[in-house]
């Protein structure tokens, strides 16, 4: 992985679910699954606490979330912390997702603390369509 691999922007070009002829187009479908392309959020955690003496785990959700505040996809998960180590690096890896419209989508990343969850992250991806027809 290198900043070269970052995404940032997603344009979409045609959609499979609609006819390619653009007199027989009615409508954009109100959902589009993309299962071919893969992400990786790369997050970094730094202990607070005495870090050398025993092994946490950290209790995360990662949340997809539409331009209109739709939240498309929840994951829960669970990450090893081992002792002595400060610092950490993880990697989420996303197969595919769904698109509703074209806008700014949000990937969210919260962290379970004191009984509840709290955001850490809030990572932009613009999703533009620039559809091309027959």
């Amino acid at each position: 992985m290198s900043l070269n691999n970052l995404v940032e922007q997603l344009n979409i070009e045609s959609l499979p679910q609609i006819a390619p002829k653009k007199s027989s187009v009615t409508k954009i479908p109100s959902e589009i699954n993309i299962n071919n392309i893969a992400l990786e959020i790369v997050s970094l955690f730094q202990r607070e606490d005495d870090w050398k003496k025993e092994d946490c785990s950290l209790n995360l959700e990662l949340e997809l979330i539409d331009p209109n505040n739709k939240v498309l996809n929840t994951g829960k998960f669970t990450v090893p912390f081992l002792k002595g180590f400060k610092r950490m690096r993880y990697r989420t890896k996303m197969q595919g997702f769904k698109v509703t419209s074209p806008g700014e989508y949000k990937i969210k990343l919260k962290m379970e603390e004191n009984g509840g969850l709290k955001e850490i992250a809030d990572l932009p991806l613009d999703v533009k369509f620039q559809l091309k027809f027959d």
